[in-house]
């Protein structure tokens, strides 16, 4: 049997145009989602990419555990504004990690949240 994979320090999300943009949407207000939301905006990188005219920028987030256990917890919420962007900022990424690594601890904490996740 082979021996457990140590935890994951960060994840990265290589993001699309769309999903950048749902993530910069403006927040209005002090909250625990407005913080967390401005956080994550905080941490997008853009990169040049020449090699593309079409397009010339690529964009990725790296989240810590803490910030994808987070974005998970908070896209089981109802619609809602600040849920929804996460759904559209991560939900594609989050389905490529669990079919490129299906022994991430990811699933492992999905199974704890219980039925009914969005991504």
């Amino acid at each position: 049997m082979p021996a457990p994979r140590a935890a994951r320090q960060v994840t990265r999300f290589d993001l699309n145009l769309d999903e950048v943009v749902a993530l910069n949407k403006v927040l209005v207000g002090e909250g625990g989602f407005q913080s967390f939301g401005r956080e994550l905006q905080n941490q997008i990188t853009i990169e040049d990419d020449q090699s593309n005219p079409r397009h010339p920028y690529r964009y990725h987030i790296d989240l810590s555990d803490r910030q994808l256990g987070r974005c998970l917890r908070h896209m089981r919420y109802d619609e809602g504004g600040f849920e929804s962007r996460l759904r559209k900022a991560f939900a594609r990424g989050i389905r490529e990690i669990v079919v490129r690594e299906p022994e991430m601890p990811l699933l492992n904490y999905l199974d704890r949240l219980g039925p009914g996740p969005r991504v």
